[in-house]
C-alpha cells in the first residue's frame, strides 16, 4: 500500500508541473523484446511520461512489467530453468539531437527500482521480493508519433517500439 501512496504522490507532482508545462510527451503501446542464447525476454512499459521545458531535453517517469526466460541444457534428461518477471518504476531523462525535424535521435537514462520474482525449475524454487536498484541507459530515435528505442536492462539489450506523443507547444 505504501508504494501505491507514493506513486500516487508523485503522479500528482509530475500532473502539477505538467500544468505549467511548455510540452508533455507521452508514449503509449510499447512492447520490447531481447532473445538470447537458450534465452529470451519481452517487456511492456506502460508509463512513459515526460516534461520537457525545451525541445531538446525531456524529464519524466517511466513503468512497466517485464519477463525473462533461461534454460541451461545440462544433459539430455536434466535441464535447468528460471523464469523471473518483475515491475519497473522510476526516473529517466532524454536529450533529442535534431529538435527541429521529424527524424529525431535521442540518448538517455532511466534511473529506478525493479520489484519482482523468481522462479528456478532446477529444484522448484521460489525467490519472491527481489527489489534491486537499476540504471539503464537508452538509445533510440523518434520519427514522427513513432518511436524506437534500445535499453540495457539486467546485462540484456531490449529493442523497444511504440508510439510518443507531444501535448502543447514552445514559446
Amino acid at each position: 500500500m505504501k508504494k501505491i501512496s507514493i506513486l500516487i504522490s508523485v503522479l500528482a507532482l509530475f500532473v502539477a508541473l505538467s500544468s505549467s508545462a511548455q510540452v508533455v510527451r507521452l508514449g503509449l503501446g510499447a512492447v520490447g523484446v531481447s532473445p538470447g542464447k537458450n534465452s529470451a525476454g519481452a517487456q511492456i512499459p506502460l508509463i512513459d511520461l515526460g516534461y520537457a521545458p525545451k525541445p531538446q531535453f525531456d524529464l519524466g517517469l517511466y513503468s512497466g512489467f517485464g519477463v525473462e526466460a533461461s534454460v541451461d541444457e545440462l544433459n539430455e534428461q536434466n535441464q535447468n530453468g528460471r523464469v523471473s518477471g518483475g515491475f519497473r518504476l522510476g526516473v529517466q531523462g532524454r536529450y533529442f539531437f535534431n529538435s527541429e525535424n521529424t527524424f529525431r535521435p535521442y540518448l538517455g537514462l532511466q534511473a529506478g527500482a525493479l520489484m519482482g520474482a523468481t522462479v528456478q525449475v532446477d529444484n522448484n524454487t521460489v525467490e519472491t521480493g527481489t527489489n534491486k536498484f537499476q540504471v539503464a541507459p537508452i538509445a533510440g530515435f523518434r520519427f514522427g508519433p513513432l518511436n524506437l528505442w534500445a535499453s540495457l536492462q539486467n546485462k540484456r539489450v531490449y529493442a523497444n517500439v511504440g508510439l510518443l506523443f507531444g501535448f502543447g507547444s514552445f514559446k
